[in-house]
């Protein structure tokens, strides 16, 4: 019975002595903790060994968990002549699709005033990635943002010629007057002088009640352009309805009788393709504002495959 006893009491210190080195966790040689950003997000802060290894960080500060960052205050003060170009290296720039992850060596310390803060000094860092990769990766971007600067224009040309192509089939009898005149055009309309056997196309046009909106004047108070209302006719009740579900749409105007008449839409707008296509120029991967998500799906509407 007594040896019964005794190889329970010896099993039940087995059992909690290799729990407590698993909390415990893998030490170091020169007394570092090392742990992952999981296993440390879920620490209490008296569980908190004074000096420990952060596996997997990367960018200038500790992921955050639920609302609360863990880490508020990162000290490279220690290592800065150490690793050149330290931060450029361990940053995560918004231009690189995978993170690269590094180990941090040093010492944390949590701090209860102001309702609870977390900081680090760091002392060492393991598997730090080298200058030239970053610059690598970086001038591969800047091909990448050329090619679609490049594209885009010519994207915008190829949906201008098919806009017009539609325009000139509408226009079918008439002098057509394209994209290219379409400042010109709507100067004609708001000063009723239209010609016979003429079509003119008219952007952002909007039925407006009995009237319809469009384009006037650029106001240099607001920086907006206004909208003027005028008397239009339309080729039938159908093209009628189709531009009222449409909403602000592309249309054909034709002159010669005392007003003028819709007589096609394009059911959608030529200047929302140059409003997209004309961001990509002021693409600028150190300006803090560029996101790698929004310019691949440029990068898809052009067309361009990466290998």
């Amino acid at each position: 019975m007594k040896l019964k006893k005794s190889l329970f009491l010896g099993f039940c210190s087995f059992i909690l002595m290799v729990q407590f080195a698993y909390v415990a966790g893998e030490k170091t040689k020169d007394g570092y903790e090392i742990i992952t950003l999981e296993e440390f997000n879920n620490l209490h802060p008296n569980e908190v060994p004074k000096k420990i290894i952060i596996q997997n960080y990367y960018g200038g500060g500790i992921k955050y968990t639920g609302a609360h960052e863990i880490i508020n205050n990162v000290d490279y003060s220690k290592v800065e002549k150490k690793y050149p170009n330290l931060y450029e290296r361990i940053r995560h720039h918004a231009w690189e699709k995978e993170v690269v992850t590094c180990t941090i060596k040093g010492k944390i310390k949590y701090d209860n005033s102001f309702g609870g803060r977390w900081s680090i000094c760091v002392t060492e860092i393991e598997n730090l990635r080298p200058l030239e990769d970053v610059e690598t990766k970086k001038q591969a971007m800047l091909q990448r943002i050329d090619k679609v600067k490049d594209l885009a224009p010519k994207k915008i040309e190829e949906i201008k010629n098919s806009f017009d192509l539609q325009g000139t089939n509408i226009a079918k009898g008439y002098t057509y007057h394209g994209i290219n005149e379409r400042e010109r055009n709507l100067k004609l309309l708001r000063n009723k002088a239209f010609e016979k056997q003429h079509a003119y196309y008219i952007p952002n046009f909007n039925i407006s009640g009995s009237l319809a909106e469009v384009d006037g004047e650029f106001d240099l108070r607001t920086w907006k352009i206004k909208k003027e209302l005028v008397v239009v006719d339309y080729l039938n009740q159908a093209l009628k309805v189709d531009i009222v579900d449409s909403g602000k749409t592309d249309v054909i105007i034709a002159g010669g009788t005392i007003i003028p008449t819709v007589i096609g839409s394009f059911g959608e707008r030529f200047e929302k393709y140059i409003d997209y296509y004309d961001k990509v120029k002021y693409f600028d991967i150190d300006d803090g504002l560029f996101e790698l998500e929004k310019f691949e799906q440029y990068e898809k509407t052009l067309g361009i495959v990466q290998e």
